[in-house]
């Protein structure tokens, strides 16, 4: 019975709270909306003994051409693991960008 009466009173401390806020954001101030940025993935895994050719090709011909365009890509380069090479990109026009892609295809 005791539990029970505690997990009432924090329930109804945790309702108190929020009525708070609502009726703070009601009252006319206007709080700011989260500002999300967004990433797209890119997972790779290179075959047997190719790992150096592979990244000898990204660092000579890829990142040459993200320099030019602007991009900036978030790489991440295992040694051990699933994965050999993983790269993220951000998305700029948000979801967006992924729902033009799906269009696309």
């Amino acid at each position: 019975m005791k539990f029970i009466l505690t997990v009432l009173f924090a329930l109804s401390l945790a309702s108190l709270l929020t009525l708070h806020a609502d009726n703070s954001a009601k009252s006319g101030t206007k709080t700011a909306e989260p500002q999300f940025v967004y990433f797209k993935g890119s997972f790779t895994k290179y075959h047997h003994g190719k790992r150096e050719e592979a990244l000898d090709l990204l660092h000579s011909r890829f990142w040459p051409v993200d320099q030019v365009v602007g991009r900036k890509p978030i790489l991440f380069d295992f040694l051990t693991g699933q994965w050999d090479h993983m790269v993220f990109f951000r998305l700029h026009g948000g979801l967006a960008d992924v729902e033009l892609e799906k269009d696309a295809l």
